[in-house]
């Protein structure tokens, strides 16, 4: 479940996880193969079934990065039988009938016959493939205009023909520019600038809260801009307004730079 979650929104699992029952404290962790140094005496992710809890309490709660601590309600809401991946009713309940929510399962690690581990497999990468598609598919519909600016840029930067990139002067200021963000965005960077937000502020008010932050704290942008990223943007900073080689820009910093309306970029057609 913890893939397909990352699949659903479009992360690398870069940060820990686990997976909570808040009303019966139930703890289901990761396998960080450290010793069980994080191990805090609640299930394995890789040795335990979500599917009893599911039917138990129908809901889990998942935790993403214990430093923002990201949390999401996952709660079942219908189970299609009708799947051609479907397992068997009688395999299932056989399978499960010596499982409790409530016990600590065997620490052995299961061993699956072949076959079953084959078929397990191809369910993974049939519904990974499906899932894929559709949160692309719903990214794409619910992106804001500064996500689709970013894409733009990374699939201009991924383009084996286009090699020069022309710098002109600024159009817009940082506040015009942090207009593209959507309100959840908005949101997002007052939480990590630690602007109070109230419940009535528009998105307007949280951008120009953004904008106002940033400017009296430049040194906050250091938070953003890695070493290499940030000797990339003053590199970047000291060529003069012209057309310039693929080899003088840098992906990543440019995209970071776009995040926070330090810059613009647009595409035009046939040029």
């Amino acid at each position: 479940m913890h893939e397909i979650i990352q699949i659903l929104f479009d992360w690398d699992g870069y940060h820990m996880h686990d997976f909570r029952i808040p009303s019966d404290d139930i703890l289901i962790e990761q396998d960080t193969g450290e010793d069980n140094f994080w191990n805090y005496g609640g299930y394995k992710e890789n040795e335990t079934l979500v599917d009893p809890f599911f039917r138990k309490y129908k809901w889990v709660r998942y935790t993403y990065d214990f430093g923002d601590d990201w949390r999401h309600k996952i709660m079942i809401e219908k189970i299609d039988e009708s799947s051609c991946f479907a397992f068997d009713p009688d395999e299932t309940k056989a399978r499960l009938k010596n499982l409790s929510p409530f016990s600590i399962p065997n620490l052995e690690e299961p061993k699956l016959p072949v076959n079953e581990e084959e078929r397990l497999k191809e369910i993974y990468e049939h519904f990974r493939k499906i899932i894929k598609e559709e949160a692309a598919e719903t990214i794409q519909k619910k992106a804001s205009p500064m996500t689709k600016k970013v894409d733009v840029w990374k699939k201009f930067c991924e383009d084996a023909k286009l090699e020069k990139l022309k710098l002109s002067e600024p159009k817009y200021t940082q506040r015009e520019l942090l207009q593209a963000l959507d309100n959840q965005e908005a949101s997002d960077y007052c939480k990590y600038l630690q602007i109070p937000v109230k419940v009535s502020d528009s998105k307007d008010d949280k951008t120009d809260a953004v904008c106002k932050m940033l400017q009296l704290h430049p040194e906050y942008l250091l938070y953003i801009f890695i070493q290499e990223n940030y000797d990339a943007l003053c590199k970047l900073s000291e060529y003069s307004c012209g057309e310039i080689g693929k080899s003088s820009w840098q992906e990543n910093a440019v995209a970071a730079a776009l995040m926070v309306g330090l810059c613009d970029f647009q595409e035009k057609a046939g040029a």
